[in-house]
């Protein structure tokens, strides 16, 4: 019998501004906390606000009484903030009761950054307002719009000795003051904290203040006998974290942070959650794959799919991100399995590649995504290639195919491939892990075709058509194998009329068990 992985669940503090009821305490206890009754889940994170604007029950709120912002008396998050301080001591007090009444961790998230547009969103915090020269664009500096420097430049800057003491001091609050089981800081929200030209060279700086909050936390374990926890998010690669100005490397080989969530949750299947392991290797630190409720990642096959392969890359967990808004029954029936390897490695899986387009920027804050995020395998154009090999993909998946095949517990196995500006004319041979799939019992529909992907919140999903076709394979003994797999995609024949270049946008290889 396997251990049972922990999942550790970030809840984005929707509440305190999405609903129109008023927020009491019954209301968190009943539409967050007692969804997670019987889920497996080990530890829920909440997000208090981010280094900016904080909707807990911060010193500054607590010294005013009747304490609302300025030009904020109407605002939703505000009052129902004052309605929990004064009913019961506010959000962060009563998450930390109620959860360790039901055997929960309880995680306040601090996000460790921001780049709204300063310009229009009333939601940026007083530090940045009131000090426009922490920021990581300076009022007299000119960008050129839609780059990465433009779209990170409202952010605050940790070059600034000044925001690093205001940003460890905030931390330090939430485990000094409160009966917390540590701090969550989450470095993907939003992934951009020093001048791109300057981040590499000052990744120290961020390290020094992340080890002043780890020898407070030492001082507060050590006084008071509890067991205490450094979370941090960062992004799917040791390089982009380095790239960016976080040392993850040094944080993990020192021991200042005792949890890693690898990756944002954008890229899960291609993320090398392997390289965050090794690292760990020889320390006590825990290494989770994060994963975002964006699409694919919005159905449980494709959720079962990912954990499966994120835990065969070593992930001792998993850090699910906006999937608060999930049923107390999905949340029960889905938890429990993901943590169950057992349960996990019989049930259905849906592996999708991910595609560059869900990372396009669509607004300002999603530069910093951008930024952060590596790219991935498609789309790609198939042209012929000189050598006559093919295009070649990786997929890793954490599925015992052969296995289960000579078992018989393969009730069906397909691996579905979308182009587009591809036509009846065009022969296409796929081969998988250099065995050629059989083209003859292969199923094509030409024409329009269409999947769901993340377009702008709140919208979410929409379905987006491509000019094309869709051709699947039905496999028996499948030729796929636990780890990683190399697909490799040959242009046989290309109509004359087309002049466009064939695109492969969509693989997709899902799995059913007959048990």
């Amino acid at each position: 019998m396997s251990e049972p992985k922990r999942i550790v669940l970030n809840d984005d503090g929707w509440i305190m501004s999405q609903i129109m009821t008023p927020v009491t305490t019954a209301v968190l206890k009943e539409r967050i906390v007692d969804t997670y009754v019987d889920s497996g889940l080990d530890t829920l994170s909440w997000c208090m606000g981010d280094t900016g604007r904080q909707r807990y029950e911060t010193l500054d709120i607590l010294a005013q009484p009747n304490y609302l912002p300025q030009g904020r008396e109407n605002d939703l998050a505000a009052q129902n903030l004052r309605r929990l301080i004064d009913s019961d001591g506010g959000p962060v007090t009563i998450f930390t009761k109620f959860c360790h009444e039901i055997g929960l961790k309880f995680l306040p998230s601090v996000r460790m950054n921001s780049h709204y547009d300063r310009s229009v969103a009333d939601d940026v915090g007083s530090i940045r307002q009131d000090h426009p020269e922490y920021l990581l664009g300076q009022a007299d500096e000119e960008f050129v719009p839609n780059t990465t420097q433009w779209g990170i430049r409202t952010g605050l800057d940790y070059a600034r000795p000044e925001v690093r003491s205001h940003v460890a001091a905030l931390v330090i609050d939430l485990f000094e003051r409160f009966d917390t089981d540590g701090v969550e800081l989450d470095f993907m929200r939003h992934p951009a904290f020093i001048r791109v030209e300057e981040a590499y060279g000052s990744r120290h700086l961020i390290t020094d203040m992340l080890r002043r909050i780890r020898a407070r936390m030492d001082e507060v374990s050590a006084s008071s006998g509890r067991d205490l926890e450094i979370l941090v998010r960062v992004p799917p690669t040791l390089a982009d974290s380095a790239r960016i100005g976080l040392d993850v490397e040094t944080w993990i080989r020192e021991g200042i942070v005792d949890t890693v969530a690898a990756g944002g949750g954008f890229i899960p299947l291609h993320a090398p959650v392997e390289e965050f392991v090794d690292a760990a290797q020889g320390t006590d630190c825990q290494i989770l794959g994060a994963i975002e409720s964006l699409r694919p990642a919005t159905e449980e096959e494709s959720v079962q799919a990912i954990a499966s392969r994120l835990y065969e890359g070593g992930a001792s967990g998993l850090y699910l991100f906006n999937f608060w808004h999930k049923s107390a029954d999905w949340k029960r029936r889905v938890l429990n399995v993901l943590t169950d390897p057992d349960r996990l490695a019989r049930a259905t899986k849906r592996y999708e590649m991910e595609y560059m387009e869900r990372l396009t920027p669509n607004d300002l804050h999603s530069y910093a995504f951008r930024y952060a995020v590596p790219a991935v395998q498609l789309p790609v154009g198939l042209g012929f290639n000189l050598t006559g090999r093919g295009t070649g993909l990786s997929l890793t998946i954490g599925d015992d195919v052969e296995r289960a095949a000579a078992d018989g517990e393969i009730a069906w196995c397909t691996l579905e491939l979308g182009f587009s500006d591809i036509s009846a004319e065009d022969e296409i041979e796929v081969l998988v892990n250099g065995v050629p799939l059989p083209s003859e019992t292969a199923t094509r529909r030409f024409g329009t075709w269409s999947r769901q992907e993340w377009t702008k919140f709140p919208d979410r999903l929409a379905e987006v058509d491509y000019d094309g076709g869709v051709i699947e394979y039905e496999l028996d003994g499948p030729p796929f194998r636990k780890g990683e797999n190399e697909i490799e995609i040959r242009t046989v024949m290309r109509t004359v009329m087309k002049g466009e270049i064939l695109s492969l946008r969509h693989v997709e290889l899902q799995i059913e068990y007959d048990v």
